[in-house]
């Protein structure tokens, strides 16, 4: 029996016991029960290294929309010189991307992390 784990895996418990289930019909079911664990632990180690990737990245994004934020209610630059209206159109511009920028990577760490947790538990269920 073949079983294609990228395309099943995520799933949720229900999918997951209803393989278990037709796994255990195989002769060779301790064979696909090793393989299910290893990869749920190389899946679970890809996605938390993932997470923290993303997580560190949100981080400075985070700090590049504060220092945005500030030069813009300032209008002066971090050594106190005043901030041209070219500068200052441009940064509002680029506050609006890197906001975006940083939504967008919250929402990839925020997957990740919870792929990562879907994958520790699905190793708990195996028996």
């Amino acid at each position: 029996m073949k079983i294609r784990l990228d395309l099943f895996f995520p799933c949720s418990q229900v999918e997951f016991k209803k393989l278990i289930k037709v796994i255990y019909l195989d002769y060779d079911y301790e064979e696909h029960l090793k393989k299910l664990k290893e990869y749920f632990q190389e899946r679970e180690l890809r996605f938390e290294t993932l997470s923290k990737g993303y997580g560190k990245a949100y981080i400075n994004k985070k700090q590049n929309v504060s220092d945005l934020m500030t030069l813009l209610q300032s209008r002066k630059h971090p050594n106190g010189l005043p901030i041209t209206n070219e500068e200052y159109k441009k940064a509002k511009t680029d506050l609006s991307l890197v906001k975006n920028n940083a939504n967008e990577t919250l929402t990839s760490y925020k997957l990740y992390k919870r792929y990562s947790e879907q994958f520790k538990n699905l190793q708990k269920l195996l028996p």
